[in-house]
């Protein structure tokens, strides 16, 4: 029979094998945790001292089980799924064929290494014990690194460049109001009071006129952990960086080389922030920062686009799949005239209500 695939074996090879990336970092790809172990009915057997019959899987006192009965219900409980992961991986083959795309060893082993740095970072064991616990070999995984290559590149293809989205490499001295939550708890005490940390802000300012640098101002004033023994570091930020409206708003009307002529203030607390450098016109020290971030852009443009395209060709291929199973039934339809009641709004409370707080 021919039938259109369902969606769900694309996900599983492509999109989720594929690492999310941020605009400036690749993340670590969520890897699937391994299946649960079965809870056994009974003590495990031992392994035959003898090698196995020919065909023969087990026998039970007495009873042979055939490797032929075991391909058979594997094939009931896992066929279908496989089927289609090898079917979408035989459309990417066949397409980079036609689009004349390689992938070389190197580009395998580029992308290993960079997969190992990231997963070392999240599982201990590294990329090792993960391919343990999904009960899969290096080889394989390798073949399934061919695969994602490949079909990156034919995106590649189809696609315009990325946008240029203007970037700035900025960096900020910090001094807390609210914890580092963005918040006070009740009853606790602030860090700082707005005029403490406005004081402690001058101090800086006075210590970046007298001719000291950012870095040095913000390596001994910022209470930002993050940017200690980094001289106040942010990396690279632009308008869609998820940061604080009103910092965001001051940084980007720096030129390069310029800092906040007046503390800005944030849910944390009052910043001075310094923009090094533009991805218009980068500093020497900042040009593979930007190279870097403009390849991050690039390939999460291209992962984004990878659903849509896959299912393109999955589309405009002639499938003949024998193990899929029927159609699922259709959803019932409610008789001719039928109106799904709606739920009564809630009462709201009247104007100037307020909650009243919990009691200590």
């Amino acid at each position: 029979m021919t039938r259109r695939l369902p969606r769900w074996p694309l996900a599983a090879l492509l999109l989720a094998a594929l690492p999310a990336v941020q605009a400036q970092t690749p993340m670590v790809p969520d890897l699937p945790p391994p299946p649960p172990a079965p809870p056994p009915m009974m003590a495990p057997a031992a392994a035959p001292a003898t090698p196995a019959p020919k065909g023969i899987a087990a026998i039970v006192n007495g009873t042979k089980i055939t490797t032929t009965q075991v391909a058979s219900e594997a094939l009931k409980v896992v066929g279908p799924q496989l089927i289609g992961q090898m079917i979408l991986i035989e459309l990417v083959n066949q397409e980079a064929v036609k689009k004349h795309v390689v992938v070389t060893p190197a580009q395998v082993d580029a992308r290993l290494v960079e997969l190992r740095a990231q997963i070392s970072q999240r599982v201990p064991g590294g990329l090792e014990t993960v391919l343990a616990q999904r009960h899969q070999t290096l080889a394989a995984y390798k073949s399934q690194l061919v695969t994602e290559l490949k079909v990156e590149a034919l995106v590649a293809q189809t696609l315009p460049p990325a946008p240029a989205k203007p970037k700035f490499h900025a960096r900020h001295l910090l001094i807390l109001t609210t914890s580092a939550g963005g918040f006070n708890a009740p009853g606790t005490k602030p860090p700082h009071t707005d005029a403490e940390a406005l004081a402690i802000i001058a101090k800086a300012q006075a210590e970046l006129k007298a001719g000291k640098s950012f870095e040095a101002v913000a390596e001994k004033y910022t209470e930002d952990p993050s940017g200690k023994g980094k001289g106040g570091e942010l990396g690279l930020i632009d308008s869609a960086t998820p940061f604080d409206p009103n910092f965001l708003k001051a940084a980007l009307a720096l030129k390069p080389g310029g800092v906040t002529a007046v503390p800005v203030k944030s849910t944390y607390g009052y910043h001075l922030i310094k923009i090094d450098s533009s991805s218009a016109a980068p500093l020497a020290s900042d040009r593979k920062l930007y190279a870097d971030a403009a390849a991050a852009d690039r390939r999460q443009q291209v992962q984004q686009a990878i659903g849509p395209y896959v299912q393109k060709l999955q589309s405009q291929a002639v499938i003949v799949n024998y193990l899929a199973g029927p159609p699922p039934p259709p959803m019932p339809q409610p008789p001719p005239g039928f109106v799904r009641p709606t739920m009564s709004p809630l009462p709201q409370p009247p104007p100037g209500f307020r909650t009243p707080a919990p009691r200590p």
